[in-house]
């Protein structure tokens, strides 16, 4: 790249826009916040599974578009990918000032309105989870990794990964093995 061309990248990225609700939770995108709220419990209650509510609700002759609600909250990955102080500077960088006190927060409104529907959601739910001290890890039975997970006002979520690797390999450092299986 040349120096134009970075002194052209930088400008146009202090020129996004990232829309906020009441409390200083990063919004899911501008408007999100006027989408009316879903009844999850009645959904819960009538549904064995919502992780495709969006797919239950066309069904329904409804649609997902209009509540405040997703398969995965995209503001997560916010949190599965950059510490709260990158965050903080990321923010600043485009003129934000963002309090990260606010994280918790934020992590508990997007998870409970999140069906956890994509293959993706529940690998960033659990990291945001470890992330944000929400998380029990335990070693049971040789090879696996138990997980009790906290998801918001939900009730725990227990979740198996199995191990990939040898013990001393980057994953099983991590914590982050490569496969994720629940029992939701």
């Amino acid at each position: 790249m040349t120096a134009d061309e970075v002194t052209g990248w930088d400008r146009m990225s202090r020129r996004l826009a990232v829309p906020f609700l009441t409390g200083g939770i990063i919004a899911q995108f501008a408007g999100y916040g006027e989408l009316e709220e879903l009844d999850w419990e009645a959904y819960r209650r009538r549904y064995d599974n919502i992780g495709r509510l969006d797919l239950i609700l066309e069904a329904e002759g409804d649609s997902p578009n209009r509540y405040q609600a997703s398969k995965q909250a995209d503001v997560l990955m916010l949190f599965y990918l950059f510490s709260a102080d990158e965050l903080t500077d990321l923010l600043g960088h485009l003129g934000y000032e963002f309090d990260s006190g606010s994280i918790p927060e934020t992590v508990d409104y997007y998870l409970a309105r999140t069906s956890s529907g994509s293959t993706l959601s529940r690998v960033v739910d659990v990291g945001v989870g470890l992330q944000n001290e929400r998380i029990t890890v335990s070693n049971s039975a040789g090879a696996r990794l138990t997980v009790m997970v906290r998801l918001g006002n939900r009730n725990p979520v227990e979740a198996t990964a199995a191990r990939t690797r040898s013990l001393a390999s980057l994953t099983a450092v991590s914590g982050r093995p490569e496969s994720l299986k629940t029992s939701c």
